[in-house]
């Protein structure tokens, strides 16, 4: 699972965020004190509610952290997109 490309992840923040979604980048490390493997890549807020979204490459597959942290979150749901076209889908604003 390694190293990764910011570049997907960049292109569907832009994207979310001229389509009107607020959306806060969630640092994987930092020392904030909240961090922890698998969370989310961004949290998205919405008129119709808050999600969290995990961006992933092309044929990009979740991490065991990240298959865990879905497991067991009882929290806003988690979507995994793997463009910002599939993100507006998944939001109901597709194109």
């Amino acid at each position: 699972y390694g190293h990764r490309s910011d570049g997907p992840r960049n292109e569907v923040v832009k994207g979310l965020r001229a389509a009107g979604y607020s959306v806060i980048p969630n640092a994987s490390s930092g020392g904030m004190g909240w961090e922890r493997k698998g969370v989310p890549d961004l949290t998205i807020g919405g008129r119709r509610g808050m999600w969290y979204l995990e961006v992933k490459e092309a044929g990009g597959v979740l991490s065991p952290s990240q298959k865990d942290f879905h497991e067991h979150w009882r929290g806003p749901q988690i979507l995994v997109a793997h463009s910002i076209e599939e993100a507006l889908d998944m939001l109901g604003m597709g194109r």
